[in-house]
């Protein structure tokens, strides 16, 4: 995993991270990579880098830094209805369906995508 700072083309500080032979990606740093805004490529960077991918990257981003990629089924009558990206995701849809049908909707449990 190489790290450089840049910026994108609206002037924003960015880290790109580049995995091997694949195209590299960016972050904006602001906000999402903080140590890393303000100091440069440090220890830090992985671990900002990592945490900010683990919870807004893409599958393409996620599949690159190995990240497991879980969804969580839900369910009403036995039927799988839709499914959540993470376990906070899923309450909040189990809430929301538990609304629109009278109760009875289930989370499931998560599964490797």
């Amino acid at each position: 995993m190489k790290y450089t700072t840049g910026r994108d083309t609206n002037g924003n500080k960015t880290v790109k991270v580049k995995c091997g032979s694949s195209n590299a990606f960016s972050i904006q740093t602001n906000h999402n990579c903080p140590e890393t805004h303000s100091n440069g490529i440090t220890e830090a960077t992985a671990k900002e880098v990592y945490s900010y991918v683990e919870k807004c990257g893409t599958d393409r981003q996620k599949n690159l830094l190995d990240i497991q990629i879980f969804e969580y089924p839900l369910f009403w009558k036995d039927e799988e209805i839709d499914t959540g990206n993470d376990r906070q995701d899923a309450v909040y849809l189990r809430n929301e369906y538990n609304i629109a049908y009278n109760g009875g909707v289930s989370i499931g449990t998560r599964r490797r995508v």
